[in-house]
């Protein structure tokens, strides 16, 4: 018997999956994305490496909510400051 079925993944569904994983499984996550997004090959994700293109219009859209624009800030501000642990030390 073979069994076939359409689930539909919503924000929320990923975003308590993320938030779940232990933060090798979010590098993962994002090696994974990586992957993906190099993958593809439609004219979008080819312009830019790494999905820029992409980043660059979800960025204006996130100016327009601020609990997402807090939220990613949020995320990605000791990626940009790196070597801030260090300096905590």
């Amino acid at each position: 018997m073979k069994v076939e079925a359409t689930l539909t993944i919503t924000p929320q569904m990923m975003a308590k999956a993320f938030w779940e994983m232990s933060s090798l499984k979010q590098v993962e996550f994002f090696e994974s994305l990586h992957d993906v997004i190099n993958s593809d090959t439609s004219k979008r994700s080819v312009i830019y490496g790494n999905g820029e293109a992409q980043w660059c219009y979800m960025g204006e859209d996130l100016r327009k909510n601020t609990k997402a624009h807090d939220m990613a800030t949020s995320m990605m501000a000791f990626v940009f400051l790196q070597n801030w642990w260090e300096m905590c030390k």
